[in-house]
């Protein structure tokens, strides 16, 4: 006898791939007030994003206040401060089977202006007066990644009446408008 013609259901065949990391989160130096976006990209098969913050035990971050993309795989800080500084990393989760993955740890360094000082000796002029500017007391005072805005020093005249050691003060501002002084 012949053979009679069948007809099966369609079926589906989902093949998951492992995720792998292409781009892994950057370290950086910036200073405060600045914003910071850490990225990583992934394909395969990715279930969910998580940044952390290394610590002891390490932090889930969590959106909100300054932080976005806790969730997603761009974070970004804004308005870093000296506590930001640290290690971050991502963890990613997988769909089905493949395993969970790690990115590299990026490193995000917070610096502020530092100002530095050193002692200096004037002589009145003929009419009993003395003026300084900043760079006669600054020492090499810097401000990394940021720039130095101004430096400024208070008094800067002096006159018989401050003979004898007298305190001033040197004024860093960068660009970002911290500050520091001594």
């Amino acid at each position: 006898t012949p053979c009679s013609p069948v007809t099966s259901d369609t079926v589906s065949l989902n093949v998951n791939q492992d995720i792998v990391i292409g781009v892994q989160p950057t370290s950086d130096t910036l200073c405060e007030g600045s914003d910071k976006t850490f990225t990583v990209s992934a394909t395969g098969a990715i279930g969910t994003y998580h940044w952390y913050k290394v610590g002891s035990p390490d932090i889930a971050l969590t959106n909100g206040g300054k932080v976005y993309g806790a969730l997603s795989s761009e974070l970004t800080i804004t308005n870093i401060s000296s506590s930001d500084a640290g290690d971050y990393y991502l963890f990613i989760t997988s769909i089905g089977p493949c395993p969970n993955v790690y990115s590299d740890t990026a490193t995000l360094t917070v610096v502020v202006p530092t100002a530095i000082c050193q002692d200096i000796t004037v002589q009145l002029d003929a009419s009993g007066n003395a003026n300084i500017v900043a760079a006669d007391i600054d020492n090499g005072s810097n401000a990394p990644a940021c720039g130095i805005a101004s430096l400024t020093v208070s008094p800067n005249s002096f006159t018989c009446a401050e003979l004898g050691d007298n305190t001033v003060t040197l004024t860093i501002t960068d660009n970002n408008g911290n500050t520091d002084f001594c």
